[in-house]
């Protein structure tokens, strides 16, 4: 990721059926790379057109969530197109959310070694 050698956060929106359920590839993506990633909860329902458009939707009341640094910081409904007019605005928003979270957290109890997995820092993280 060229953006994290350059200390640049960047923003993945994934339409991958169940990328974006708790412990999910999305999440730990967002935990290993520096991205702010959107990602479904549950299947993606697409819907084709003859004229050849789609649309597409997240389907058994699924949502998007959106995941940073492995933290869940929002979601919204998965009827709700993911798509985002200023990139840089939204990730803006979301590493500022983190920053908050982590000032209203505490990293005491967030063992990070060679020995965890990622998944039992999320764990903790989110607990």
């Amino acid at each position: 990721n060229k953006n994290k050698e350059a200390g640049k956060t960047s923003l993945l929106v994934m339409h991958s059926c169940q990328t974006g359920m708790k412990g999910g590839f999305a999440q730990k993506l967002s935990n290993e790379l520096d991205l702010v990633v959107v990602a479904p909860s549950e299947n993606v329902q697409v819907t084709p057109y003859s004229d050849g458009t789609f649309t597409d939707r997240v389907g058994d009341g699924g949502v998007y969530n959106i995941y940073y640094k492995g933290v869940l910081m929002e979601s919204f409904d998965g009827n709700t197109k993911p798509l985002f007019d200023n990139p840089e605005k939204t990730i803006e928003k979301y590493k500022t959310m983190y920053e908050n979270w982590l000032n209203e957290n505490s990293l005491d109890e967030i063992n990070v070694s060679p020995e965890n997995t990622s998944d039992e820092i999320i764990d903790t993280l989110e607990n």
